[in-house]
């Protein structure tokens, strides 16, 4: 994950998924370890299972709730942003 926010964009949305849920006793990482990483990197954590269906809907939910939440972020700040050719219209210069 540190690789992940060096080189990603800092608006990229992070989601921390702990995948075979259903083979608990097999469990490499804890689930305090993972909630505590989860924190670190400020990502939501999801435990799940493909095998059982566990989480599955309500990880791609959440995923789905925040790309949309994200959007309409970028859509209301859209018309604060002028291109690089749009006059400043205060300004008498010529830049």
């Amino acid at each position: 994950m540190s690789q992940a926010d060096q080189l990603a964009d800092p608006q990229t949305m992070k989601f921390l998924v702990g995948n075979k849920a259903d083979l608990a006793g097999q469990r490499a990482i804890s689930e305090e370890e993972c909630q505590s990483a989860a924190t670190q990197f400020d990502c939501q954590y999801f435990e799940t299972s493909a095998l059982t269906d566990l989480n599955i809907e309500k990880l791609f939910t959440e995923i789905a709730r925040a790309t949309v939440k994200r959007a309409e972020h970028f859509q209301h700040n859209a018309g604060n942003v002028k291109s690089k050719n749009q006059k400043n219209e205060n300004n008498d210069s010529c830049c």
